[in-house]
């Protein structure tokens, strides 16, 4: 996938992903104030930040984020913490020192958001903030970012999440259109239900609106409507520059709902519950252009690049498996009308029946060759899992060495989700460079 000339190119892990990065990212220094603070179900809000300490912690949520200043780090002692009130950030960190909001390494602090009607953090204008390894419970949208103003770096992470309560556009994290350089990475989050439960169609566990540089990484999603929407990009005009890699998504009306320009789509597994993931205009507005759909396991549903008004052009399918034991299972291609999609699909593992649907009109493998002459590398069979007919994880829906699709990948590899790229997700609870005045006790 061509990238602009004006993106960085970092790789960690084996994974490759590009941000933009502004002037001021590129030559932050360290912030301000860079403080270990604390807060403990014992502590005393009379205590000053001068004298805040290990030995001398806040008692209250509250009084600690009014308290903080940019580039320190908030440890939250083990036990429950009941929220009241939603916090608007008005202090930014930077990308060498971001504001840490985290649970004393080898604790779990659990924050309770049943008293939080809407969101629990806002970062408008506000840079470099990073949630990680916390416990939320009985929660609606934990942090929201860039409600009006442009907000760079923020970072939710390692967190374990259990919503209960939906709506529109509702979700666990919510970047909107002038989010920049946002990751969500580890996570695991529980949604509020399906729609068959009564929840708003459009709840998710991710919701982006219009956000641009975004990786979504290493999370287990389930439990709602839609695993990660995206919504409202223009159609073919610039970058959103998304990645989603290495999530598993399960127990969902659909696995995404996708409308981003220029995104690199891979490594993610839609497990035999959730539903089919949908790109174009049923997200909102035209888009869902000039994407690379690689190295993704589509159990319970198809691939749908559909889009009534032009959009979900120039996208690239890959590497892919998709498993027919679901009742509606194909790579759908422009439901609505004709259109020039320029769709590329190779490499894939395909149903024997029905593996591709353009204009609402089903191709076998064989008769999607002969229409278009692509494809040639693609195998029509039923792929044969690790787990069987019962995937319950992640290692279960590795390819059997029996399967059709090993080795069969344009890399090599075998079709579908690489597995032995996933990560671990949730609650790590031990940062890797812990501050010298950190005394684990």
């Amino acid at each position: 996938m061509k990238m602009p000339i004006s993106m960085v190119s970092v790789r960690i892990t084996n994974v490759r992903f590009y941000l933009v990065l502004s002037a001021a990212a590129l030559f932050a220094n360290t912030a301000a104030h860079a403080k270990d603070l604390y807060l403990s179900t014992n502590g005393s809000d009379s205590v000053s930040y001068a004298a805040n300490d290990q030995a001398n912690p806040w008692l209250t949520l509250e009084h600690a984020l009014a308290s903080i200043q940019g580039g320190d780090t908030l440890f939250i002692r083990g036990g429950t913490y009941i929220a009241t009130a939603k916090h608007q950030a008005t202090v930014s960190g930077t990308q060498a020192n971001p504001t840490r909001i985290t649970s004393f390494p080898g604790e779990l602090a659990t924050i309770d958001l049943s008293n939080v009607h809407f969101e629990w953090l806002a970062l408008d204008s506000i840079d470099y903030w990073e949630v990680s390894d916390l416990e939320f419970v009985n929660s609606m949208t934990v942090m929201e970012v860039s409600r009006t103003f442009i907000s760079t770096g923020n970072v939710f992470r390692n967190n374990r999440v259990t919503a209960n309560r939906g709506g529109d556009n509702i979700s666990t994290v919510r970047l909107l259109a002038n989010a920049r350089n946002s990751v969500i990475d580890g996570n695991e989050i529980i949604g509020p239900g399906r729609k068959a439960d009564g929840i708003n169609h459009n709840t998710s566990c991710v919701y982006m609106d219009r956000a641009s540089n975004v990786q979504v990484l290493n999370n287990r999603l389930s439990n709602c409507v839609v695993g990660i929407h995206y919504k409202h990009t223009v159609n073919g005009g610039g970058g959103s520059n998304i990645e989603y890699a290495y999530n598993y998504i399960t127990g969902t009306d659909e696995g995404i709902r996708y409308n981003g320009n220029n995104g690199y789509i891979h490594d993610n597994i839609f497990g035999l519950d959730s539903g089919l993931g949908t790109v174009g205009m049923e997200n909102g507005s035209p888009g869902g252009d000039n994407n690379v759909f690689e190295h993704n396991t589509f159990a319970g549903g198809a691939l749908s690049l559909t889009d009534a008004g032009g959009g979900a052009q120039n996208n690239v399918v890959r590497n892919n498996v998709f498993l027919d034991w679901a009742a509606w299972v194909v790579v759908e291609i422009c439901r609505w009308t004709t259109c020039n999609h320029n769709t590329t699909l190779d490499f894939n593992l395909h149903p024997t029946v029905d593996a591709i649907q353009e204009y609402r009109i089903p191709y076998t493998l064989s008769q999607w060759r002969a229409r278009y002459g692509g494809s040639a590398s693609s195998i029509d069979g039923t792929a044969v899992l690790q787990g069987g007919l019962t995937p319950a994880n992640v290692d279960d829906y590795r390819l059997a060495p029996t399967s059709p699709g090993v080795g069969a990948a344009s890399d090599g590899t075998d079709m579908g989700a690489r597995i032995d790229l996933f990560g671990g997700s949730g609650l790590s609870l031990m940062r890797p460079t812990a501050p010298q005045s950190l005394v684990v006790n």
